[in-house]
């Protein structure tokens, strides 16, 4: 997905939505969905003792709910697919192939301090806990002989959202967050004619997102 053109569009949004001003309600529930992208980097090391850097790059979605405390606070909690990828290798050379799923899912629940800036646009940031389980399934084959792996680990690490939004209505809210979270480490068993390995992942994300209160 090109998420410069998003990027764009939401720019666009911005500087048309100058008539609107957030919503005088302080305080009640909202609705959240939203949309994004989020990376994944890791630190790869086997049993062997080699070290080795892992990057890869998914959608993700959220749906939640939100309640506003009061002007500057408000607490949210979602659920989603915080990242999937999917990669197919193929090397006619060594008749190499390599299938690659990964996916992670689960909560984040998040408290946010709010700032008003000007009449329609509003700042935020705060701690997030992410809840989720993150599985892989990989499938092998070299020269006839077959490797497959499928495990999965759950995890729940801290870390902090912040972002910007901006109203386009008195209940209706486009927003842009970025979040980062802690390093988390998975222990991946041994598979079949391979070594066990362990990583050291951290995720991050980039989401737009629509809220609406009720």
């Amino acid at each position: 997905m090109n998420f410069t053109k998003l990027i764009l569009a939401s720019g666009l949004v911005i500087f048309s939505a100058g008539a609107f001003a957030q919503a005088k309600v302080e305080s009640g529930f909202y609705g959240i969905g939203a949309f994004g992208t989020s990376t994944v980097k890791g630190t790869i090391t086997s049993s062997s003792g080699t070290p080795g850097n892992a990057k890869s790059e998914g959608n993700g979605w959220q749906i939640g709910l939100g309640y506003d405390i009061n002007k500057d606070f408000a607490v949210e909690g979602t659920y989603g697919q915080f990242f999937k990828s999917v990669s197919n290798v193929y090397v006619p050379a060594y008749s190499y192939t390599n299938n690659n799923t990964t996916n992670a899912s689960g909560f984040t629940f998040t408290l946010l301090g709010k700032k008003q800036v000007s009449e329609n646009v509003r700042l935020f940031a705060g701690p997030s806990l992410m809840m989720g389980t993150v599985s892989m399934s990989q499938y092998e084959l070299q020269s006839g002989t077959t490797t497959s792996r499928n495990d999965s680990k759950k995890f729940n690490p801290f870390g902090v959202v912040l972002g910007a939004s901006f109203a386009l209505d008195s209940k209706t809210d486009l927003r842009l967050a970025y979040g980062t979270y802690n390093k988390f480490t998975w222990d991946h068993p041994a598979a079949t004619n391979s070594s066990a390995y362990s990583e050291s992942d951290k995720i991050s994300s980039l989401y737009f997102s629509l809220a609406t209160k009720f």
